[in-house]
């Protein structure tokens, strides 16, 4: 096997991880945000007024890279700095990289489908690399509110 499989692991959602040598970045939280759901009408993402119990959507957050509750990696379901407020999403599941990497060239509404095909309603997972959260519907909330959550930023003037 050769190094990352040729790079089929590599992607614009998947990059390859680079870490932080010294004061290249620092933490930064971010609080108080509202993210707007999307959902897939005809093949077109179209901001969420409402629709219903059961849809597949999606939340693109502000920035990306979200770390954990430490601040001192990349978040994972089981340690992030993430939270929010919304009653559409009751149940984080694992995000399904496999299939993810599989339809790294498909549009937008296909990836949707293929990441949220196994959940119920109310689950969703998130891809805290790129800041996006993929669920299905538990509630016809449009938005999550209160988000908040630590990210790594780079330097630009050094004190």
């Amino acid at each position: 096997m050769t190094l990352l499989q040729d790079q089929n692991y590599v992607s614009d959602q998947q990059p390859m991880p680079v870490q932080d040598m010294g004061i290249a970045s620092f933490k930064k939280s971010i609080t108080g945000e509202t993210i707007q759901l999307y959902y897939p009408n005809a093949g077109t993402r179209t901001a969420d007024a409402g629709i219903g119990v059961g849809t597949a959507v999606t939340a693109p957050f502000e920035h990306r890279n979200i770390l954990s509750s430490d601040g001192t990696y990349l978040a994972t379901r089981l340690d992030s700095s993430l939270s929010f407020v919304g009653t559409c999403f009751t149940t984080e599941v694992n995000f399904p990289k496999i299939e993810f990497k599989e339809f790294k060239n498909k549009s937008w509404a296909d990836k949707l489908s293929t990441i949220t095909a196994n959940f119920n309603d109310g689950d969703y997972c998130v891809d805290y690399a790129t800041g996006v959260i993929y669920g299905v519907k538990a509630s016809t909330v449009t938005s999550l509110t209160s988000v908040a959550y630590t990210i790594r930023t780079s330097v630009t003037q050094l004190v």
